[in-house]
C-alpha cells in the first residue's frame, strides 16, 4: 500500500481511494473508492454517498440486486427513548415485522400496512399459514377476525367463509343473505340500524 498526493492505493493501484479526476481529466469533486479496478462507491461534493453507483442523487443511494441489511432486534432492544429520531427503521424479531419510529404518538409502528400499535387491530391479506395463499382480505379487531372479503367479492361479517354476497353471523342487521349488490338506500338503512342498536 502506498500514499499518494491524490489518495490511498494498493501497489498495483487497482484498489484505491482517490480524489483524482475522471478518465477525461474533468474535475469531478468526488472521493472515489475502487476495488480490483472497479469503482464501487463515491462521495460527492454534496455529501451524497453512492454504493454501487458513481452518481448518487440523494444522501445515501444503494444500487444492487441482493439486499440491504437493517438492524434486527426485539421490542426490548429498540433505541432508548432519549435518542430515537423520526425516520428510524428496524426489523422487530418479537413482532416479526418492519417498524419505524414516528414522533406522532411517540411510538414505533409497523411498516406493513394498516395495523394498530399493539398489533391487535389490523387488515391483512395473509393466511395463518404463510404457505397458503388465501386470496382474501381479513379484518381483525382486538385480536378477533371480524370480517372477510374473498376473491369472489363475498363479504363475511363475523364469519370467515361466506357463501353469499354478504353474510352476517348475526341476523340483527341482515335478515338473510344478500344475493345481489346492495343499493345505496339499503346501505343507508343498514348504517342507521347499526347506529340505533
Amino acid at each position: 500500500m502506498c500514499n499518494t498526493l491524490q489518495g490511498l492505493s494498493s501497489y498495483d493501484e487497482r484498489t484505491k481511494i482517490t480524489v483524482e479526476d475522471d478518465a477525461n481529466s474533468n474535475d469531478v469533486d468526488k472521493i472515489r473508492f475502487f476495488t480490483a479496478g472497479t469503482e464501487v462507491a463515491n462521495l460527492d461534493m454534496h455529501g451524497h454517498l453512492g454504493i454501487g453507483t458513481t452518481d448518487p442523487k440523494v444522501l445515501l443511494q444503494l444500487v444492487g440486486t441482493d439486499a440491504l441489511q437493517i438492524p434486527v432486534g426485539s421490542s426490548d432492544q429498540r433505541p432508548d427513548d432519549t435518542i430515537v429520531q423520526p425516520g428510524m427503521i428496524r426489523f422487530n424479531e418479537t413482532l416479526l415485522c418492519y417498524e419505524g419510529y414516528s414522533p406522532a404518538g411517540d411510538t414505533w409502528s409497523s411498516l406493513g400496512g394498516v395495523v394498530s400499535h399493539d398489533r391487535q387491530t389490523f387488515v391483512t391479506v395473509q393466511s395463518d399459514d404463510p404457505a397458503i395463499d388465501a386470496d382474501k382480505i381479513r379484518f381483525f379487531v382486538h385480536g378477533t377476525e371480524t370480517m372477510d372479503l374473498d376473491n369472489q367479492g363475498r363479504l363475511g361479517l363475523g364469519i370467515t367463509e361466506p357463501q353469499d354476497l354478504c353474510k352476517a353471523l348475526s341476523r340483527k342487521f341482515l335478515p338473510g343473505p344478500l344475493t345481489r349488490l346492495p343499493t345505496p338506500q339499503f346501505l343507508n338503512d343498514l348504517r342507521s340500524a347499526a347506529e340505533h342498536n
